[in-house]
């Protein structure tokens, strides 16, 4: 009789941990969180420096969606040309996303 009740008892937790997970990947299906960050624009200009070994700089918004598809959106990136190459940008990126699907 105790090894039903407990059984039972697994049962109904492991169906509500499974319909709460349902209900979780359904609202983040739905809602779409973006926020801008300043932490992502400096490990991102940190990062394409190191990679590049040219002066960058972001002059727009870094943006960061949480999703089930989760993005990444920077605007207006700008490298440098290296030097004796004149002042201007090597190249100008007016948009740059990056989305992974899960």
């Amino acid at each position: 009789m105790r090894l039903n009740i407990r059984l039972s008892l697994i049962i109904k937790s492991l169906a509500f941990l499974l319909i709460l997970l349902v209900l979780i990947v359904g609202v983040l299906d739905v809602m779409d969180v973006s926020f801008t960050s300043d932490k992502a624009r400096r490990v991102l200009l940190e990062q394409i420096k190191i990679f590049t070994q040219r002066d960058v700089r972001i002059d727009g918004e870094v943006q960061i969606s949480v999703s089930l598809v989760p993005k990444l959106q920077v605007e207006r990136i700008h490298i440098k040309n290296a030097e004796g190459f004149g002042d201007e940008d090597f190249i100008a990126v007016s948009e740059a996303r990056v989305e992974i699907s899960l």
